[in-house]
């Protein structure tokens, strides 16, 4: 994690997003980058590829690196989605998502754990199984947050966290 936060400031410092903001050829260019590192490095996971592990680290070196390529070609992609005319469309699912934003990363957290051993998944080899549970979980997760918030003004988490930092009780229907 703080090698990754090293490589944000990095990324920041050399104004790396404001070069790529209007440039949609760039995005492509980038998504690409990212997908082929993404692919390549769980290439060499599911090709048995034996590289040692780190000594601080469950994963090896390529499951490391395919993690965060992995995360920066969903971002990239999504980033490219919005800049070819999707805005509206991944607006209205992910701002629900993006406003209960706590509720959502603790109860990922939970169905993940809970449902793990159910689908049998133990390691990172078993992504079929982690793919399908993910997908599910965002489904879930869109659906449930726009109807929350139909009747609520905030997620359970944000309002008990609103509630905390305001030394108040907030409103919580709509």
């Amino acid at each position: 994690m703080p090698g990754l936060l090293v490589i944000g400031l990095a990324l920041a410092r050399f104004g790396v997003h404001r070069r790529l903001g209007s440039h949609t050829g760039s995005w492509v260019v980038v998504t690409l980058l990212f997908g082929v590192i993404t692919a390549a490095c769980w290439w060499t996971v599911w090709a048995g590829v034996d590289l040692p592990r780190l000594s601080f680290g469950l994963a090896s070196p390529p499951e490391q690196l395919a993690g965060v390529a992995g995360g920066l070609f969903y971002a990239s992609l999504f980033v490219l989605l919005m800049r070819l005319g999707l805005r509206g469309v991944l607006g209205a699912v992910f701002a629900p998502m993006g406003r209960i934003a706590l509720t959502n990363y603790l109860l990922a957290t939970v169905l993940i754990l809970a449902l793990s051993p159910v689908l049998g998944i133990e390691d990172v080899s078993d992504w079929p199984q982690i793919t399908g549970l993910v997908i599910g979980i965002i489904v879930v997760q869109g659906v449930w947050s726009a109807l929350w918030l139909a009747a609520f003004r905030y997620g359970p988490a944000e309002w008990v966290w609103r509630c905390i930092t305001w030394w108040r009780v907030a409103p919580f229907r709509r």
